[in-house]
């Protein structure tokens, strides 16, 4: 891959600069109350050449570079350890940079907060990139899914570390101290991949990178064909590298082996990608030459276009990625079509794209718009601006599971979705009537999920027999809104988490986690609950 990769190096941190602390003295017990702030302040060194200013420039020697700075007003995380086990988040701001370049951020947690005996915590940069789960914190891996092929903060995943010391205050306000041990460093390299097939651009709508171990990243663009990507760094070489472009008619693919050198993290690479013969990938629906009754399994990056105008099975085989482009699917509600509109056979990712609604209706009633199979994950990723609606006919979910058919894992990354569950008791995402459904994670979009008689927006289905359990719900505050709404003349208990005669995990909005009971129907207003960050 050397010759295939043009890298710059660059120059290394600057030296910590850290707040003041006291020596070694452990931190006294906070009050109890809840109440108010501990506010605590630290510093960053100067960043050094990656992204963020989105502006390109030359060194010294006049090779390229990304210039970084730390811009007033970003938001990084501050992850402790609070008590013997559980880990907290605070959400930190910059809130100067001086002539230098070095920042002063604040970290605001809860007063009330079991900090103790200096622990040491990780400083993680953007705040997007990590957020409060559970059962700990869930971090910047997870990011790579979130690139759309611009220059910008969204590539500049770096993770320091520090410790908090000096509490000081009572009930109410307090301060403490962060100094910074180890400062915030880049965990990524940053590619320029420039695509072309026999010499001409091509303007990708998705670009895909997968290696030796599968899927790396999925970026979606708007129609560039030279994309900024953050990956992982390869210290020891020898990775192979696919890389999918899709420009919504055609599939292209690349093959590079990584032998030559490795990919170091917080190196900037140029690297021209000539892509191999493009394969058909658009699928019209309403062209389908399928009979009544019969399948069509879509291939890897199909993009499904047009209205389904047939009673077929469409089914998205294990480990696929299906692009769904202002795609009709409204299935007829008969025994003798027993499937869902879009049926996942395994772990699967659908892409939402176009401007105008995405539509999904399951066929016959038992099951759900979208089936997502019992311990398995379907991730869906769009932009605020792409539009899907999912529903059932009857006892499935909008997204989840169907009556007596277990769901699986639900992960929302972005797209502006609604999601109905079945008339008669199913979750809009989650569970069906009667039926388990796996975790369900939001960290993006514009979400509307509604249940219906006795079932909440976002959670299990209903069950007459307390049979329907469904796993942790996490909304993360990198959502753009997230709405839960029961049906209106048969309202759940709840909005989000069990509906009747249904249980759930731990319920983590905004990295709090927060009582089912917070999400009673009888203390909302309108029966509907609102999440904006």
């Amino acid at each position: 891959m050397k010759k295939a990769i043009k890298y710059l190096a660059m120059a290394a941190l600057a030296m910590t600069i850290g707040a003041c602390s006291s020596e070694d003295s452990e931190l006294a017990q906070q009050p109890v109350e809840n109440n108010g702030m501990i506010t605590i302040p630290g510093k960053l060194a100067p960043k050094t050449a990656l992204t963020r200013a989105l502006s390109k420039d030359v060194d010294n020697d006049s090779k390229n570079i990304i210039v970084a700075k730390w811009v007033e007003g970003e938001t990084l995380a501050v992850v402790f350890l609070s008590g013997d086990s559980k880990r907290e988040m605070g959400k930190a701001t910059i809130t100067a940079v001086d002539n230098t370049g070095a920042a002063t951020f604040v970290c605001n947690v809860e007063n009330g907060t079991n900090i103790t005996n200096n622990p040491e915590c990780d400083i993680i940069y953007p705040y997007k990139a990590a957020y409060d789960g559970a059962t700990g914190v869930k971090t910047y891996p997870d990011f790579l899914g979130l690139q759309d092929g611009t220059l910008s903060n969204n590539l500049d995943v770096r993770v320091g570390k520090g410790v908090i010391s000096d509490i000081a205050g009572g009930t109410g306000e307090a301060t403490a101290t962060l100094t910074v041990t180890q400062q915030p460093e880049p965990q990524y390299a940053i590619f320029k991949f420039t695509l072309t097939s026999n010499s001409s651009n091509i303007q990708a709508s998705v670009f895909t990178v997968k290696g030796d171990g599968g899927l790396i990243t999925t970026v979606l663009p708007t129609s560039m064909y030279e994309l900024y990507v953050a990956l992982p760094p390869d210290t020891k070489g020898g990775s192979n590298y696919t890389f999918m472009v899709s420009d919504g008619l055609k599939t292209y693919t690349k093959t590079m082996n990584n032998s030559a050198s490795a990919i170091e993290k917080g190196v900037y690479y140029e690297t021209p990608l000539e892509m191999g013969a493009g394969v058909d990938c658009k699928v019209e629906l309403a062209n389908l030459s399928i009979e009544d009754g019969g399948t069509y399994t879509v291939k890897d990056y199909d993009v499904l276009t047009g209205t389904l105008n047939k009673n077929v099975k469409i089914s998205i085989p294990a480990g696929a990625t299906v692009v769904l482009n202002n795609a009709t699917i409204n299935g007829t509600n008969d025994v003798s079509y027993a499937w869902a509109g879009l049926t996942c056979e395994g772990n699967a990712t659908i892409i939402l794209k176009g401007t105008t609604n995405s539509s999904v209706k399951g066929f016959y009633e038992n099951w759900p718009g979208i089936y997502v199979p019992s311990g398995k994950t379907l991730t869906i990723k769009g932009t605020d601006y792409d539009f899907l609606s999912a529903s059932s006919n009857g006892l499935g979910a909008g997204i989840g599971g169907g009556f007596n058919i277990d769901g699986g894992n639900i992960v929302i990354e972005g797209g502006q979705i609604t999601a109905t569950g079945g008339s008669r008791g199913a979750a809009g995402i989650g569970g069906g009537v009667s039926a388990d459904c796996g975790n369900i994670t939001i960290t993006g979009g514009i979400i509307d999920a509604t249940g219906g008689a006795g079932a909440v927006g976002i959670g299990s289905g209903s069950s007459s027999d307390n049979s329907s359990d469904c796993g942790k719900i996490t909304i993360a505050n990198t959502v753009s809104r997230v709405t839960a709404k029961t049906d209106a003349t048969q309202p759940a208990t709840y909005l989000l988490g069990a509906s009747n005669g249904g249980s759930c995990g731990t319920i983590t909005i905004g990295g709090t986690v927060r009582a089912q009971t917070d999400f009673n129907t009888e203390q909302t207003a309108g029966h509907e609950y609102n999440y904006l960050p």
